[in-house]
Order: C-alpha cells, then structure tokens, then sequence
C-alpha cells in the first residue's frame, strides 16, 4: 500500500490502486448511491497528509489517481491544519475554503489506508462541521498490526486470509454480480 507513494516509477502498485479505485468508484457507483439512500455524490476530496508529514504541503499521491473517476464531479480541497493523531481530532483538517452548500450534499472521502482511523475521522469531521449533510469515507486499505490480532485472537490466519475479491462491493459488503450495479 505504501509503494505507489514512495515511487511514481511503481506502475506496478499503481496499477493495483487505480484498478481497485475504477472498482469502486464506476463499477459499484450505483451501489454507494443505494447505500446512501439515492443521494449520489456532490463532491469528492481526498485526505490531505498532515502537517509534518513528508509530502506536508504538496498534492497527495492519491489525489491524482481518484481524479480521472471522479470526472464532472467538483473536487472540494481539505487542508492539514495540525499533526498526524491516532484519534479523532478537529484540529487536523479545514476545507480549503467556502464551498456552496449545494456541493456540500453527499461528500466523498477517499483516504488510501485506515489504520486508527483517526486521520479519515477527523478529515470527515472538518466536512461536516462546514454543514455537509452526507460524508461517506472510502479507504481503500485497512493496515494491521498482526502483532496487535494476535493478542485478541490467537489465530492470525484470520487477518492474514482475506485477499481482494473482484465479486466482492466495497459498498454493499457482499458479494453480488455486476450486472446488479448497472
């Protein structure tokens, strides 16, 4: 998850990201509108990384991979405005600036990894306290620390077994075929 950042020559763990975001944002797009009772999506931003971060101040990698999915759909810009925090934190994020209340509808967020979830909370927390009615986040990964499983559950086959399913819709949970989403 961590090698299409740390090399734009990675085409390799680029490809994964961009094919596994088509999934997700066109393939299943009609499903994270059911999910959202109808409501398709206003706007879309992706989470920034905080202040001190290496990229701090420079357009994140995964912005430039959601763009060509998210075409005709505005973009609304967070800014880092704290340091990274394993919790949820209000001080982390802001919008980058007004945004008419129409884009503000059904915002989606897109974070390429939850590890406490503290960053995506705290960036969909900056969203809402701007009046956002919806915020759905989207994190394409769930980073885990086996030794951390293995203290709850002896048996780290279960963290370490699931594999990407093409079937499967990150929206709905299941399984379902793709003609449901057409």
């Amino acid at each position: 998850m961590y090698d299409y950042k740390a090399s734009s020559t990675n085409t390799e763990a680029i490809n994964v990201l961009k094919y596994m975001l088509m999934h997700a944002l066109i393939v299943h797009r009609k499903c994270l509108v059911k999910l959202c009772g109808g409501r398709d999506v206003t706007a879309w931003a992706t989470v920034p990384s905080t202040q001190g971060a290496p990229r701090d101040n420079q357009r994140h990698p995964l912005n430039a991979l959601v763009y060509p999915y998210m075409a005709g759909i505005p973009e609304i810009k967070l800014v880092p405005t704290g340091s990274k925090a394993r919790r949820l934190s209000l001080d982390t994020f802001a919008l980058a600036e007004e945004y008419n209340q129409s884009l503000l509808q059904h915002v989606l967020l897109i974070d390429d990894s939850w590890v406490t979830g503290g960053t995506v909370l705290s960036a969909a927390a900056a969203i809402k306290q701007r009046k956002a009615l919806t915020v759905t986040a989207f994190c394409i990964a769930r980073i885990i620390n086996l030794d951390f499983c293995h203290q709850i559950c002896p048996d780290t086959e279960l963290f370490t077994s699931a594999r990407y399913e093409q079937s499967y819709c990150p929206w709905l949970g299941k399984p379902h075929s793709l003609q449901e989403c057409l």
